[in-house]
């Protein structure tokens, strides 16, 4: 990771030296204080200060472009002092003949795979190199390398073609920390379109004292302008290493339909899987999805998370359920969003619903919990005050049970306020309090309260 970060550096001053004068700056400051308790005599105050940095220049025949965040030590209180901490980082090289990224800490570029994600190299990454080469006008050559992040490590290579109407890809991948370390990997993949169906393929192995194996179809079909139907079924041999789980059936179905008028849309999706070796499908789940809006300023899976730029009512709901070899688990939610008030105050109403067997949750700490019943409600409120200050309260609630129960009940108020009108120069405050009360904490009423300040420069 430091040989990575000093890399970045040198590379990032050296191109820096040939090209200052196209050199452009931009970034971002914040300065956060928060406490975790509203007891006078046990206030923690942490202060927390984080710099963005995005530097890019262009040179004859070279661009480059550094992105990257530094955390400034935090203090407590005694005002403790340490090493400035590397967040997320990104340096992208572009030439002529070949564009490279040097990057890492969750920083992002684009996901590259193949068909069924066979081989896959995730757009984030801890660290992590890549360059791509484009071949005459025959393809390009990606080459990825990245330590463990979710995925084996390891170098990956990806090239794609096309051939009339066939997208035609190759893909390999050396693997290490693995059985049989390293495990060489290749992986073919062909998908085309056909009148109303799209079909796509991938063949994969695994070369080795054992030969591992994984085939797969991803088929979708427009039945009509309202309707699409699809099919995704692959399997994987136990000798299989690559990046999706060796010694895997897995089947998944799905009809999604959406109204003419575009205010209606609803998706149910059927899944199976289970183990290769004895091709058994143990585990199934199936879901149920549907939204209703009346305009389209919103996406139709988005209208609870961004109510706030709804300009007429909106709602959606999903009931899933999943057997995991003989452990049930049902769920469900339901909400609903408006604008109250035209350019001023928005609304949200959602509750939702767990019951199952032996289900792990999180309540006051409790890691270890598990449950038999989850019940939430939660009321949100969006309020632009004015060009300049926003308000978001909300309120929650939810009900855990099993053996033993236990409620909380959650209040919360975050605001941001434009310094001057200018929305570079930004004031944020957050305020919450979670009261928990019932047979899981005793017969004393336990609270969780922080508070934070911040003000964040963008430059």
């Amino acid at each position: 990771m430091k040989k990575m970060f000093v890399l970045t550096l040198v590379l990032v001053f050296a191109l820096g030296s040939t090209a200052a004068a196209g050199i452009e700056w931009s970034g971002e400051f914040e300065s956060e204080l928060s406490v975790d308790t509203f007891d006078p005599d046990e206030v923690n105050w942490e202060l927390k200060n984080t710099l963005t940095l995005e530097v890019s220049a262009t040179g004859e025949g070279l661009g480059w472009e550094f992105e990257g965040e530094l955390a400034a030590p935090t203090t407590d209180g005694d005002l403790d002092t340490g090493a400035f901490e590397l967040g997320e980082y990104k340096l992208t090289l572009t030439d002529d003949y070949f564009t490279a990224w040097v990057w890492g800490n969750e920083a992002e570029t684009e996901t590259k795979a193949s068909n069924l994600g066979f081989i896959s190299a995730d757009a984030a990454a801890d660290a992590a190199v890549r360059a791509e080469v484009p071949l005459m006008d025959v393809t390009t050559l990606t080459v990825d390398y990245r330590q463990t992040n979710g995925a084996h490590e390891g170098v990956r290579a990806f090239a794609d073609f096309m051939i009339n109407d066939f997208e035609l890809g190759l893909a390999g991948a050396r693997y290490y920390g693995v059985p049989g370390d390293p495990a060489n990997t290749v992986v073919a993949s062909a998908g085309t379109t056909i009148d109303m169906f799209t079909i796509d393929g991938a063949v994969g192995a695994t070369m080795g004292e054992e030969l591992g194996y994984a085939l797969g179809a991803d088929l979708s079909a427009d039945v009509t302008e309202e309707v699409e139907v699809g099919l995704t079924a692959w399997a994987s041999s136990p000798d299989f290493v690559a990046d999706v789980d060796s010694n895997t059936v897995d089947v998944e179905m799905f009809v999604d339909y959406t109204d003419p008028t575009d205010y209606f849309w609803a998706k149910a999706t059927l899944g199976f899987d289970g183990t290769f070796d004895e091709f058994s499908l143990d585990n199934n789940s199936q879901m149920l999805e549907a939204a209703y809006r009346m305009d389209d300023t919103v996406d139709f899976g988005d209208v609870l998370d961004d109510y706030m730029d709804l300009t007429a009512p909106a709602a959606s709901g999903w009931l899933e359920r999943e057997d995991t070899g003989g452990d049930v688990v049902l769920s469900g939610e339901v909400g609903a969003a408006s604008p109250l008030m035209a350019d001023f105050l928005w609304g949200k109403l959602a509750a939702g619903f767990q019951l199952g067997e032996g289900m792990d949750y999180d309540f006051m700490d409790e890691e270890d919990a598990t449950i038999d019943r989850e019940l939430y409600f939660n009321a949100d409120a969006y309020v632009a005050v004015s060009e300049r200050l926003t308000v978001e309260p909300h309120l929650g609630f939810r009900n855990i049970a099993n053996a033993d129960s236990g409620s909380a009940l959650l209040t919360s108020v975050d605001a941001g306020y434009f310094i001057a009108g200018n929305e570079d120069l930004e004031l944020g405050m957050s305020v919450s309090n979670e009261a928990f009360f019932g047979d899981f904490v005793g017969d004393e009423m336990e609270m969780q309260q922080s508070a934070s300040m911040s003000i964040t420069v963008s430059f």
